[in-house]
């Protein structure tokens, strides 16, 4: 075929064939030409996606076998009708254009990193505060139902509360009430599933199944310190700790039977909130009041 090539450094889009006729081969220009450059091969009429002169799509003619010829009109040509040795010059446009890869530079991804952490800081320990007034919540509803439940269980064998025997209260040489010991160990562990106790002269503690625990003391009533988680921390009343009584009696106004501490005096929960936050020990009363949750307005944080 003749081939006539154009000022621009196109070969006319207009050939002759092997035939003699006139068809329509447009070629890629090739290395070096005036319409391509050494960084990139583009060349407006090739078979990389571009158009031809008209703005249309480019037309290939590929000889076939018996000497006939497919002629395709768009770059969907199947591959397998390409004949390579026709085409051996393409292998010159394998790197035709150039992509930049998008990446974070160090200054976005320490900037990400710092915005996470303030966030994470904020966030964080109010998450653990909310988890840690859920947890004391159940814990401590579940002590005074189950505490309500033995009292019941005992008075079957053991009749009346207010005929149960109460050891003396006694004071040690330093100070110490007695422990409530012989009380516990006959009105209260028969009808209790528990772990380890711990016998010391003032608290006699019972530590129970769930990590949590109680410990009793002798006193007008016997006084009953509930601690949420048993041997941990913080070891604070209103927080992780909270008292309660089993009256024998109506001493000092207290009805008989288990209880929250003090319940006559802090009558309202008004009243209950202002006497937990000057004495910790009444916060209990409050939460009895407010069903076991502890309110956005409770005075103490975890």
């Amino acid at each position: 075929m003749e081939q006539k090539k154009s000022s621009k450094g196109l070969v006319d889009e207009k050939a002759t064939r092997h035939d003699g006729s006139r068809g329509t081969i447009p070629t890629p220009c090739g290395r070096g030409s005036s319409c391509a450059s050494e960084a990139s091969y583009k060349c407006r009429g090739g078979v990389f996606g571009m158009n031809n002169r008209n703005g249309n799509p480019p037309t290939l003619t590929l000889p076939l076998e018996g000497g006939r010829e497919q002629v395709s009109n768009n770059s969907d040509t199947p591959q397998s009708l390409i004949n390579s040795n026709h085409f051996t010059h393409l292998t010159h446009f394998t790197h035709f254009t150039h992509f930049k890869k998008a990446a974070f530079t160090l200054a976005e991804v320490l900037i990400t990193i710092g915005v996470i952490g303030i966030v994470a800081a904020m966030t964080i320990p109010n998450l653990v505060q909310n988890y840690k007034k859920k947890e004391y919540s159940v814990r401590v509803k579940q002590f005074y139902s189950m505490m309500t439940q033995i009292i019941k269980l005992s008075e079957i064998d053991n009749g009346n509360i207010e005929t149960w025997h109460k050891d003396a209260t006694s004071i040690d040489d330093l100070g110490n009430v007695a422990s409530g010991k012989k009380f516990t160990q006959r009105y209260i562990l028969p009808y209790l599933k528990y772990s380890t106790i711990d016998d010391n002269p003032k608290w006699y503690t019972t530590h129970l199944n769930n990590g949590s625990s109680f410990s009793v003391k002798n006193g007008g009533c016997y006084d009953v310190l509930f601690d949420v988680n048993g041997d941990n921390g913080p070891d604070k009343y209103g927080q992780d700790r909270y008292v309660f009584l089993i009256c024998l009696s109506h001493w000092n106004g207290n009805n008989t039977g288990f209880q929250v501490y003090d319940a006559h005096t802090a009558n309202t929960r008004e009243k209950a909130k202002e006497l937990c936050q000057t004495s910790a020990s009444y916060c209990n009363v409050l939460l009895y009041y407010d069903n076991w949750e502890f309110k956005e307005n409770y005075p103490y944080k975890f």
